[in-house]
């Protein structure tokens, strides 16, 4: 057998990496973080706990990198053209993808909503939320204002408070939550 090549040693390495976030990332959602161990996460990836710590040094960072790919995967979907402006069909474009995800990724939001509320841990998100909130808050801001809301800052906020509920809603109760019909009904209210 030939020895690996640099490119199959850093296949394994992305492989490897890719696995102790999700394991961390279930771990996390279904018995929370402060829960769940280094050694816990490691026991479940089948991993030493010594490997582990070749691509993570804390059990902190592990949830930070989860939180960054969750936020910017959601990111990525807000102003497709990234000019800064919403169009009603990037509105569109953005309830339906926010959907989606939130379908797909059902354990990241468990974990997200979980951890909003622990105030040890939510400085981190504090200072992830305000970074990616800000423009955000301007597009919607923007697009409140261009679609004739009385008050766009009032409408933007609410538009918010309806996307988070609808969505922890959705990831503590599924069963209860017609979610299609959920996601129906914003884009018909903010997508005229």
């Amino acid at each position: 057998m030939s020895p690996r090549s640099e490119e199959q040693f850093e296949e394994i390495r992305v492989e490897k990496r890719q696995l102790i976030l999700d394991t961390a990332l279930e771990l996390f959602a279904n018995y929370g973080y402060h829960t769940t161990s280094v050694s816990q996460i490691a026991k479940k990836a089948k991993i030493s706990k010594g490997l582990m710590y070749n691509y993570f040094d804390s059990k902190e960072h592990v949830l930070k990198e989860i939180i960054e790919i969750g936020f910017n995967e959601t990111y990525q979907i807000l102003d497709p053209n990234k000019d800064g402006i919403l169009e009603v069909d990037e509105m569109e474009f953005f309830i339906d993808k926010t959907f989606e995800l939130l379908k797909k990724n059902v354990e990241f939001w468990r974990c997200y909503f979980k951890i909003s509320f622990q105030s040890d841990v939510f400085p981190f998100l504090e200072e992830k939320m305000k970074e990616i909130m800000e423009p955000t808050m301007k597009m919607m801001l923007d697009y409140f204002t261009k679609q004739g809301y009385e008050d766009p800052m009032t409408e933007a906020m609410l538009f918010g408070s309806l996307m988070d509920g609808v969505a922890m809603d959705y990831v503590f109760t599924p069963d209860l939550i017609p979610i299609d019909k959920m996601k129906d009904a914003i884009i018909k209210r903010y997508c005229k």
